[in-house]
């Protein structure tokens, strides 16, 4: 897996918060895609989802950081309770898992799309055993979503 000096300093940076506190995450968007061979995109964001109520705690322990947040955003193709960080260069996207919904493509509609924070597979990044998304997870929101970096994940992972 390539990346740079600062994604692999944030990765474990934030890491070590979580698992400092406690609490519940999983990685997730296009840095997950990669650790299951996708060649993604050279200077990605980290994606992270936690509990709704797990935010205004993290946010503390991350003010410094802060760009976004923690609120509602809505994107072309989300929407999330997000924390967004700028950790030394590298964006750091935090998302409430529980809240969270997607915009179905196919059928032009919203539809939840809440995180099952038991539903996961355990994966070496950077030297630290963490939870990431399954990999059949990302392959099944990025047919929905169908962004044309979708397009290039679907095919890396199938």
């Amino acid at each position: 897996m390539i990346a740079n000096k600062n994604t692999k300093e944030a990765f474990l940076w934030i890491v070590k918060i979580f698992q400092k506190n406690k609490i519940p995450f999983q990685l997730t968007g296009g840095f997950a895609a990669k650790v299951y061979g996708s060649p993604g995109e050279k200077n990605e964001d980290l994606d992270f989802d936690i509990p709704d109520n797990n935010l205004e705690e993290i946010s503390q322990k991350v003010s410094k950081y802060i760009v976004f947040g923690a609120k509602k955003f809505v994107g072309e193709s989300f929407e999330v309770l997000l924390l967004r960080l700028n950790y030394r260069g590298q964006q750091i996207d935090i998302s409430g898992g529980d809240s969270s919904k997607m915009l179905n493509k196919k059928s032009n509609k919203w539809v939840k799309d809440p995180t099952d924070f038991g539903r996961y597979e355990m994966k070496k990044v950077f030297g630290v055993n963490i939870p990431v998304i399954k990999s059949d997870d990302p392959l099944s929101y990025k047919k929905k979503l169908l962004r044309k970096v979708d397009l290039v994940d679907i095919n890396a992972m199938e």
